[in-house]
């Protein structure tokens, strides 16, 4: 992995640590999420820091690189089995992004939201976890006349 990429995940990683994500669930299209932007360092903390910026609280992420956030989480009657989501983040492989053809989908807690769930967690449910700020050791250069924000974004 390139400094670059290693730098942006760090930096998403460490300007993510005040909202908590839920998992929610795989789910088949059609959702009501807008594709935000494709990204080919695409992390689930990247996506989380699109959605934020965007005042949305539900994010998901698909084919590996395609972040989509939106207001509200999609019906129960669109969730499939999670092995349908096993695509790894082009940016952050141990992360999985999503399938080809399915969306993993996270709400995010607001700060000092609790969780609240109908009912306990299955084995196979994550719990939220805060992402405490970690020194990394990473310098980034400064770019000239390069927006930082077009980097690494795939066109449609």
């Amino acid at each position: 992995m390139s400094l670059f990429a290693r730098a942006l995940i760090a930096a998403a990683v460490f300007t993510s640590t005040i909202h908590a994500l839920t998992y929610v669930g795989c789910f088949e299209p059609p959702i009501d999420l807008e594709l935000d932007t494709r990204f080919r360092f695409q992390s689930v903390g990247w996506c989380k820091q699109r959605c934020i910026s965007a005042s949305m609280l539900v994010l998901g992420v698909a084919n590996g690189t395609d972040c989509l956030c939106g207001a509200s989480e999609p019906p129960r009657s669109s969730i499939v089995e999670d092995y349908l989501c096993n695509v790894p983040c082009a940016g952050y492989a141990p992360q999985k992004c999503g399938g080809r053809e399915f969306i993993s989908v996270y709400h995010i807690l607001e700060p000092g939201q609790p969780e609240t769930t109908d009912s306990p967690p299955s084995e196979s449910e994550s719990v939220s976890q805060p992402v405490e700020p970690t020194e990394t050791g990473i310098t980034v250069p400064e770019a000239s006349g390069a927006n930082p924000q077009d980097m690494g974004e795939l066109k449609a």
